[in-house]
């Protein structure tokens, strides 16, 4: 799924992914109109590192945003593919959100702000 802001662009484009039990057209459809109001293109993918794919092999930096109070997925988890991230050598951040569950954080201005001042910082804005 690719979502676009109105206009000739160029625009920086951000790939949305999401583990099980979510799919490209449902994660991308909740998010994904946000981001593109921030004038970022979005693409969702079907890719996710909860169905089997080699973390040895991800070279694309990450940015992770996790609440907590996750109830759906333990933060445990984040905080290994982050450790795993860092021995690979893989460019990241995550940022934990105190209090909040699995469906509040991808509502939070903060972590559009975050996303934001990532691609402005290489120069995308």
């Amino acid at each position: 799924m690719v979502y676009r802001p109105e206009g000739t662009g160029p625009f920086a484009a951000v790939v949305l992914s999401h583990g099980r039990g979510s799919s490209a057209a449902d994660f991308g459809s909740l998010i994904a109109p946000t981001f593109v109001s921030r004038g970022l293109v979005c693409i969702g993918v079907n890719y996710t590192l909860a169905s089997g794919v080699r973390l040895g092999t991800i070279r694309t930096p990450y940015q992770t945003h996790h609440g907590d109070a996750d109830s759906t997925v333990a933060l445990s988890f984040e905080l290994r593919l982050d450790s795993l991230f860092t021995a690979l050598g893989v460019e990241h951040v995550l940022y934990v959100y105190p209090g909040l569950g699995h469906n509040d954080v991808r509502w939070l201005p903060l972590v559009l702000q975050r996303v934001h001042d990532r691609y402005a910082a290489h120069g995308m804005f």
